[in-house]
């Protein structure tokens, strides 16, 4: 498909690239062609609906297919990754058949190996953040987050049983529609004849062909499950079987596998119930002038922000202390805990980057002045005031209010446009405040800014 200007100008995202990474697993590699074929619609048309069920299905081959070779690709790691194998793990790329977009795929090879900087913001990807996490140098995100460890509960391994027991029974009444439609279908040629009336042969006809695409529907949806049934058997295997993992490993896999379960809620964040973070043509922008999150885009948001927003990374003794940023493969709304933002590769389609990326500076906004406390009986100071504000709004809705609101201050209020409710503006002018040029600059443009600059000079402020 493409070679990029880059330091590996013999990478080339094509055809079967999922084929260079140095995988031997046959089955998965079986499952990640059967996805791009779903995906790509050849198993289309053959009944209503058939396009919209396919995609689905492929988009949880894809999802089950990264999660395995990823920590296969993890767990076998005693050289440095591949640049085949970085590209897969940071960006998701499988296959030029469901990207077809050059440009895209030039500027993620231009982004293999290019120098981590860290002079106002450690922005890494998913090969450098795993390193760190192997080396000690950044805390697990399970101990930062508070969940509990996927690799150590047993509650993960019974929901797998519990789902194969369901994949089972939906086998065996599968398998019975598909007796009992074979039986009907014999039947009917049974009744064809080339001495019958040719209004009767055409009947007959008609009814074995809708026979024909049922069968094939029911044969497509157990091949589904059994595909789902093997992945599982593969999972089973990680609980109870062979060698034990390192100590080393055991730490990187229960990260890899928090981290899949942050791109999945990035996504429904961003509004994606059907989502994976496997790079497909419909996660990039039809609009070519839109940017998406490499590095350098990230960092330039964040700067801006920040402009804005000067007292955001600054705790209570004033020094500042900027969260790591993670990009991760995949769609969506990033989200934020005290000392890291995770900002996925593309926004949603509904959201601009730079929006995408502010949203996720008030999840960290938000975060900041909650955690510290007993949310529920004793807020943080601002959201104590913002619960006032609204009082009659549930957790889930004022921190949404917030996210709203903070967008607006940091994109429309900050040059002027005065679009907040005044007492939010208010507990934002005193509580997130602009710099003072800042204020000044915009109190000459209206007379409500005048004002709070007027009430800061009788604080002293």
């Amino acid at each position: 498909m493409t070679t990029g200007t880059n330091k590996y100008p013999q990478v080339k995202v094509e055809e079967c690239f999922y084929k260079c990474l140095d995988y031997r697993d046959e089955k998965i590699l079986a499952n990640v062609e059967l996805g791009i074929e779903l995906y790509s619609g050849v198993h289309d048309g053959k009944i209503p609906g058939d396009a919209a069920v396919n995609f689905e299905r492929a988009l949880g081959i894809f999802s089950l297919s990264y999660v395995k070779m990823g920590q296969d690709i993890l767990r076998a790691r005693e050289t440095n990754l591949t640049p085949e194998q970085k590209l897969f793990l940071n960006f998701g790329i499988i296959d030029s058949r469901i990207i077809q977009n050059d440009a895209v795929v030039d500027a993620l090879l231009n982004e293999i190996d290019r120098n981590l900087t860290e002079e106002q913001f450690e922005i890494m990807y998913l090969n450098e953040w795993m390193e760190k996490i192997a080396r000690g140098k950044i805390t697990p995100t399970s101990d930062t987050a508070q969940v509990k460890s996927k690799t150590k509960s047993k509650e993960s391994e019974d929901k797998l049983r519990d789902r194969r027991i369901k994949l089972d029974a939906e086998l065996v009444a599968l398998y019975k529609h598909e007796r009992d439609n074979y039986a009907e279908f014999t039947e009917l040629f049974k009744l064809y004849s080339p001495d019958n009336a040719q209004v009767e042969k055409v009947k007959y006809l008609t009814a074995a062909r809708k026979k024909v695409a049922l069968l094939e529907h029911i044969v497509n949806e157990e091949n589904t499950r059994y595909i789902e049934v093997e992945n599982i058997k593969i999972k089973e295997a990680d609980f109870s079987g062979g060698a034990l993992e390192s100590a080393d490993f055991s730490r990187i896999k229960e990260e890899f596998d928090l981290l899949v379960k942050v791109m999945r809620s990035c996504a429904a964040r961003g509004r994606l119930i059907k989502n994976t973070p496997v790079l497909i043509d419909k996660w990039i922008p039809p609009d070519q002038r839109l940017s998406f999150n490499i590095r350098e885009n990230v960092e330039k948001i964040l700067e801006e922000s920040e402009a804005i927003d000067f007292s955001i990374f600054l705790d209570r003794e004033g020094n500042r202390k900027a969260p790591k940023v993670l990009i991760v493969p995949g769609i969506g709304t990033g989200m934020a805990w005290k000392d890291r933002l995770m900002v996925p590769l593309f926004a949603p389609p509904t959201l601009s980057t730079d929006v995408s990326i502010i949203r996720t500076l008030a999840g960290f906004r938000w975060h900041i002045t909650t955690t510290s406390y007993n949310w529920k009986d004793l807020p943080g100071e601002i959201g104590s005031m913002y619960k006032l504000i609204y009082p009659d709004l549930s957790f889930t809705n004022l921190e949404k209010s917030f996210t709203d609101d903070y967008v607006k201050w940091i994109t429309k209020e900050a040059i002027g446009f005065q679009v907040l409710p005044p007492n939010v503006r208010n507990l934002f002018w005193k509580k997130i405040p602009f710099s003072k040029e800042h204020k000044k600059n915009l109190a000459k443009r209206a007379t409500v800014y005048a004002k709070l600059m007027a009430d800061d000079a009788i604080h002293g402020k």
